[in-house]
C-alpha cells in the first residue's frame, strides 16, 4: 500500500463537472458550445471520461488522454482516479489518488472551485491539511438559467496547472513528482 492524499468534496457537486476541472488542470482543450434553442453555453473538455464500474456501484473511474505537449510538462498524458459517490455517509464525494505534488495541486483546484478538504497524506497524523467552506446548490449544481451559466463561465475560467503551480507541493508530497 502507498500513500495517498483524500480529496472531499460536498455532496452537492457532480462527477461530471469534477471531470471537467481535472480535465483543465491537467491541460486537456477546452470550449464552450451554444446550446440548441437558448443563448446559454455549455463548457466541455475534451478527452475526459467518466464511467462507472460493475464491481464497485458506489464508485466511477475518472480517466483523461492528453496529447503529448499540452498538459504541464509533470503531469502524465494519460492517468486516471477512482471517485468514490458516497463517503462519509453519503455526506461527501471523495477522490484518492496518490499523495503525489500534482494530485495535491489538482486538489487544491478542486477545493477551490466546489468548496471542501484535503488530508494531504492519509497516513499521517494530520487528517485536515487544506480546507473551504462548500460552496451552495446554487453556484455548484445549478440546475438552470443564469446560475448554470455562472458555473460553466466559472469553469472556463480555469486555467491549466502550470510547473510553478506544482511545485509549490513538492515538499509536503508524499512521492514529489510522478514518474513520466
Amino acid at each position: 500500500m502507498g500513500v495517498d492524499c483524500k480529496i472531499m468534496l460536498p455532496s452537492n457537486v457532480q462527477v461530471r463537472e469534477i471531470a471537467n476541472v481535472i480535465g483543465i488542470c491537467v491541460g486537456l482543450n477546452k470550449h464552450q458550445e451554444k446550446l440548441d434553442g437558448c443563448d446559454f453555453e455549455v463548457t466541455r473538455v475534451d478527452g475526459i471520461d467518466v464511467k462507472g464500474i460493475e464491481i464497485l456501484p458506489g464508485c466511477a473511474e475518472i480517466s483523461w488522454s492528453n496529447p503529448v505537449g499540452i498538459s504541464p510538462e509533470s503531469i502524465k498524458h494519460t492517468g486516471r482516479v477512482l471517485y468514490h459517490y458516497e463517503y462519509d455517509g453519503g455526506k461527501r464525494r471523495l477522490l484518492s489518488p496518490r499523495a503525489c505534488s500534482e494530485w495535491l495541486a489538482i486538489g487544491e483546484v478542486l477545493v477551490n472551485f466546489f468548496g471542501g478538504e484535503i488530508d494531504y497524506q492519509d497516513c499521517d497524523a494530520s487528517e485536515l491539511d487544506y480546507l473551504q467552506p462548500a460552496k451552495t446548490d446554487v453556484e455548484n449544481c445549478p440546475e438552470d438559467g443564469e446560475e448554470w451559466q455562472d458555473l460553466q463561465d466559472r469553469l472556463f475560467a480555469l486555467e491549466p496547472l502550470t510547473d510553478d503551480d506544482i511545485a509549490e507541493f513538492d515538499l509536503i508530497s508524499a512521492y514529489g513528482r510522478q514518474e513520466q
